[in-house]
């Protein structure tokens, strides 16, 4: 049993060193995008993202208080407070204002690779396709900018990212199949609805997704109802985990 185990190991061990091997291209392209990011830490002032001291009065109000700002507490408070209450769970940790832009290059990092992940499961058919548009993702301008800018978007699009590389893995399952990824877009959805109420852009599109699916799905009534179940309990864990803070804000 150990030789089976340790054989099954080195041939998927085998197996990845063989997928990098072929994608050469891709890993440099990715690499040049964690550069460019990286970067930021000297290229760019901490001080210059939007409302940048308004933000980090909100981290500093959840350092000392210990509990998260009402709405009318800060200019900022309005925002729902995961990226704010991690920030300041660092900043306890020794972090300082100016290495906070390392949470936004880390959430941009992993926005890239989720990216990439996403064009890999996708775009089976066109490598060249799949190398344009992330080198797109890995160079352009804005990106680059918003993963070093201290604030909630890198973090925000990092969640929406990882959602929207779900939701048509869980849209190609049926009925109970679908519960596994329904639910963990329920939880990765909720935290970016605490991270940016944009997230509700994302969280409409699901929606208007499932209708479509039930208006023109010609299986039976309840195998309708068997797909739409998942759905209901992903938005029964997003308002577990989010509905609290909005319904304090309303």
């Amino acid at each position: 049993m150990r030789e089976m185990d340790q054989r099954d190991r080195l041939m998927t061990a085998n197996n990845a060193w063989t997928w990098l091997l072929r994608r050469k291209i891709e890993i440099a392209i990715f690499l040049l995008g964690i550069l460019l990011r990286l970067s930021m830490i000297w290229n760019y002032h901490f001080a210059w993202n939007y409302d940048s001291d308004a933000h980090w009065e909100v981290v500093q109000w959840i350092v000392k208080h210990g509990t998260l700002p009402t709405v009318e507490s800060t200019f900022e408070s309005f925002h729902p407070p995961l990226y704010y209450a991690i920030a300041a769970w660092l900043v306890r940790h020794g972090a300082t204002r100016p290495s906070l832009v390392g949470l936004s290059i880390t959430c941009g990092v992993i926005r890239l690779a989720t990216i990439w992940a996403g064009l890999e499961l996708y775009l089976v058919r066109s490598r060249c396709a799949r190398i344009m548009a992330l080198a797109l993702a890995a160079v352009v301008s804005a990106s680059v900018h918003l993963d070093g800018m201290i604030y909630t978007e890198a973090m925000s699009c990092m969640l929406l990212a990882l959602v929207m590389l779900l939701v048509p893995l869980a849209f190609r399952r049926v009925g109970r199949f679908r519960w596994p990824l329904t639910l963990g877009i329920g939880l990765i959805l909720g935290m970016a609805m605490m991270t940016k109420v944009s997230a509700v852009a994302v969280l409409g599109a699901v929606g208007v997704a499932i209708v479509a699916e039930l208006a023109l799905n010609r299986r039976s009534v309840w195998a309708r109802a068997g797909d739409l179940a998942p759905w209901l309990g992903m938005m029964a864990v997003l308002l577990g985990i989010c509905g609290w803070y909005y319904a304090r804000n309303l």
